[in-house]
């Protein structure tokens, strides 16, 4: 069944689709963050505001992260070796992603997934995932498949259908600057 689901989820973005799916925080809505016009079909769906500023992108690893952020300081390799829980950076210089998942500073959050599905599919598909919550813009945070909305469901490409085990609690997200200045944006 894993198999099936991965696989399908990984036709879904190579496409240009969006998915819906199981993260180690909560259920996402997602497409391949490289894939300029499945950002822009996600902000629509998602009824976003313009002001927003940027997605989180899920990675599978500290080394294929390097491509898509250049220079790891090291304090952030610090902070997520000693974090117990999901936790996102926002590096200052995102790369070889599409321009709207950036921040309008040319930043970039993302966060490496612990999550055994996430992992995987970003591993087969070779590249970041964006990662925003499962959810129209302004309502609650979907913790299960069943509290995702139907109108939202019937919009995507592909819904993932695992058991899921998210937390239920959004990542902390902290910005390191290039001068090292860290701030804690979501504790």
């Amino acid at each position: 069944m894993l198999e099936t689901q991965l696989t399908n989820a990984y036709n879904a973005l190579k496409k240009g689709g969006l998915i819906l799916y199981p993260t180690d925080t909560l259920w996402a809505i997602g497409c391949d963050a490289t894939n300029y016009k499945a950002v822009k079909k996600l902000e629509e769906i998602k009824q976003r505001s313009s002001e927003k500023n940027g997605f989180l992108c899920l990675i599978d690893s500290m080394s294929r992260m390097e491509k898509y952020v250049g220079n790891i300081p090291d304090v952030a390799i610090d902070i997520l070796k000693a974090s117990s829980t999901p936790t996102t950076i926002i590096y200052q210089d995102g790369y070889e992603v599409a321009e709207n998942v950036l921040s309008k500073s040319g930043s970039i959050a993302m966060r490496i997934t612990k999550h055994v599905f996430c992992k995987s599919l970003i591993k087969l598909l070779k590249k970041p995932i964006v990662s925003t919550s499962a959810n129209l813009s302004g309502e609650k945070p979907a913790i299960t498949l069943n509290e995702i909305s139907k109108t939202l469901i019937s919009k995507v490409d592909y819904t993932v259908n695992i058991p899921s085990n998210c937390s239920g609690k959004a990542s902390s997200i902290i910005s390191i600057k290039d001068n090292l200045e860290i701030a804690i944006i979501r504790p």
